[in-house]
């Protein structure tokens, strides 16, 4: 479920961007793309926080954490007093939705120790990172058409919320984490102290996470080829998928004039 909400905010203004600038009284049409560009923004910054923060802290509380900022901030957007805020909370939007992509893979490695099924599960996964921003534009287009432009993310901030329990009783998969937690547990029960977990010994403090663990996608991107490439590629097949929702918006200005006949 946090998936299909963190694929659909990404165009979910898609059909309603007439309506916002219209509100706001932007008349520049180059900006008329943003609120999805600053979601889609968001979708960088994101993944290269919540992917290691999932490997230090388990993927519970990166999958949890940023769903709730995702709920408060899509609500934000709702009731966004002008033009710079709205795009702020578009892309904290975008931060905080990324982390089921970013996350997912991981938790399925957790799960699946059968490469088959692992396979099924992310084909199920692409699947609804897919039906997300393909859903939006028709709901966003007749919410806005209807009703008002304020109430597409009022409607999406409800249903977000409405699916919360279910993120929130998702269970620990990371067996690092679930092994430090074992070992508390049977030091409390026991009294013990020598009980330790192979990740208790690593360090944990706040220089190792932004100095090692927040840098490491980084060094990934530089010194791993493959790394480079696959961002390359999904970076080209974003641009391109995410273009056809403003495709349809073309400016007067941009339209050669016909000759009568």
């Amino acid at each position: 479920m946090s998936v299909i909400h963190s694929t659909l905010g990404s165009s979910l203004p898609s059909n309603a961007i007439e309506y916002i600038t219209e509100d706001y009284h932007v008349t520049n049409e180059i900006q008329f793309i943003l609120p999805i560009s600053c979601f889609l923004m968001g979708y960088v910054v994101g993944p290269t926080l919540c992917g290691p923060l999932s490997e230090n802290f388990g993927r519970k509380p990166v999958m949890l954490y940023p769903f709730i900022g995702y709920i408060l901030f899509t609500m934000a957007c709702a009731v966004a007093p002008n033009w710079p805020s709205f795009l702020f909370f578009r892309f904290a939007c975008g931060v905080c939705a990324s982390a089921p992509v970013a996350v997912v893979g991981g938790l399925y490695a957790d799960i699946y120790s059968d490469p088959r099924k692992r396979g099924r599960a992310m084909a199920w996964f692409m699947a609804a990172t897919t039906a997300g921003p393909v859903t939006a534009p028709a709901l966003s287009g007749f919410i806005a058409q209807n009703i008002s432009w304020r109430w597409v993310f009022g409607v999406a901030t409800l249903f977000s919320a409405a699916t919360l329990p279910l993120v929130a009783m998702m269970p620990e998969t990371y067996v690092p984490v679930l092994l430090s937690r074992r070992a508390a547990r049977l030091r409390k029960e026991t009294g013990d102290q020598d009980i330790i977990a192979k990740s208790d010994l690593e360090t944990k403090s706040a220089k190792y996470v932004i100095e090692v663990v927040l840098t490491r996608p980084y060094r990934m991107l530089m010194h791993e080829l493959i790394v480079a490439c696959v961002c390359a590629y999904c970076a080209l097949a974003y641009a391109i998928f995410y273009m056809y929702f403003e495709v349809t918006r073309t400016p007067d200005s941009c339209i050669a004039p016909t000759s009568d006949i």
